[in-house]
Order: C-alpha cells, then structure tokens, then sequence
C-alpha cells in the first residue's frame, strides 16, 4: 500500500473510530454483542478485549501516518488495558464481566475471551496489548476447563459448577438470576471460537491442546454434520 492510499484510509478509519469507539460514554452497562443469550452485563472480557485491540490497531495507524490524536489515542489504549487487567484478571484467567456500579462479577471462564489479543497478535503482528503471561495462563485455563474431548470446547464454563447439559435447567453463578439453561451458548460449542482458539493455542506453543480441539471439532461434523456448527442453533448458523 502507498503512503497516499494509506492516508486515504486513514480518513475512513479516523471517522469511524470517532463515531463507534468515542461517541457517547466509554462504559456500557450491557455488552451488547453476538453471544446475546449470554449473561454480559457492565465490564466483559469479550467486548472489551475487542475495543483495546481497535484502538490498538488506531493508535498503531494514527502513529504511522503522523495524526496529531496518535498520542491521545495511546493514552486512552494504556489507561483500557490497565482496567482491563485491574478489575477482570483474577490470577489465572481474565472473569467473564464485572459491573462496577452494581459490584456484581460474574468469574465463568470464556473460550473467546482473548478474540482481540489472537487478532492483534496472529493475524495483524502487531503484538499482545496485555501481557503475553496473561495470555498464556488464559489459554491454558480455557482449555483446562472448557474443553470436553466428546464435545469440543464450550463457550463457558464455571469451573467447579455444573452445567445444565448434565444436571438440567439452572441460573447463571451470579447475582443476575438469569436462567442458564439445557444448550444454552454458553454450555454448547461454537466451532468459530473453537477455529480461533485452536489456532491461538498452537501459534504459542500449546500444539497438542489445539490439535485436539480441531479434532473434536472434525468429529462432531462427521456425525452431526452442520448441526455440529453451533447446537445452540441446532445447526441453523
């Protein structure tokens, strides 16, 4: 790409970055996002790993064409991934969400929780916006907890409880009481996710655990077919 195209594209992403990522307040109380029959409420690990990549990614641009908001917008990326860590890392993975004006926490354990580090890191090379330990303690405790050899890696887990595909129908483990129910998406695997972590998985050395999600994954197609995409949706995405 030439300096002028770059600059050009520039312009669009300046635009867009100022209407999704600094219009309105930076603290959403809900997470509104794909996995919508989840309990996402106030700070999640999901949409917010995602925002600190985008504006990883901005910053990375703004710098790189000379923009007078590159160093305003490095700022606001380094204050992010330091509430990021401050308010969801708890020592071995990073909690599902916490909301700070309730003080509800929910501490399920998300396979898709680093989606923005996996993109920041493997697909654009531009490096972790957290610390790579982080990472690394994450991908393990995902696959330690979330992956089930006859199933493939479930989008969440509460490590210690049970889920509803072996005990029935439940409420999430937090203070919301939302159900938390039989093929839920959070108890079912996406294979999407599962692509993406396995991938995750062996770019940083973890080869047999992401080969084994890969497995599961071709299993499951070769006797569900589609349906094997996303039970949640009995096979409909």
């Amino acid at each position: 790409m030439s300096f002028r195209t770059g600059l050009r594209t520039w312009d669009a992403v300046r635009s867009i970055t100022m209407r999704a990522l600094f219009s309105g307040p930076m603290y959403v109380p809900v997470a509104v996002n794909t996995f919508d029959a989840m309990s996402l409420v106030g700070v999640a690990v999901f949409t917010s790993d995602l925002w600190v990549a985008a504006l990883g990614s901005v910053a990375a641009m703004a710098s790189a064409v000379g923009d007078g908001d590159a160093q305003r917008y490095t700022q606001i990326l380094d204050e992010a991934r330091r509430n990021l860590v401050d308010k969801l890392w708890n020592g071995e993975y990073f909690d599902l969400w916490y909301d700070p004006v309730s003080g509800y926490r929910d501490r399920a354990c998300m396979s898709a929780a680093l989606t923005g580090e996996w993109y920041l890191e493997q697909i654009l090379g531009m490096g972790y916006a957290i610390d790579r330990g982080k990472v690394l303690l994450t991908l393990r405790a995902i696959y330690r907890y979330n992956f089930r050899k006859w199933e493939g890696l479930l989008n969440a887990t509460y490590p210690g409880k049970p889920r509803p595909a072996l005990s029935g129908d439940m409420k999430y483990f937090n203070p919301l009481g939302i159900p938390y129910t039989i093929s839920s998406q959070m108890d079912t695997p996406w294979t999407g996710v599962e692509v993406a972590v396995a991938m995750h998985m062996v770019w940083e050395g973890m080869v047999s655990e992401g080969l084994k999600i890969l497995e599961a994954v071709h299993r499951r197609y070769e006797s569900w077919g589609f349906t094997g995409a996303t039970l949640s949706a009995m096979g409909t995405t």
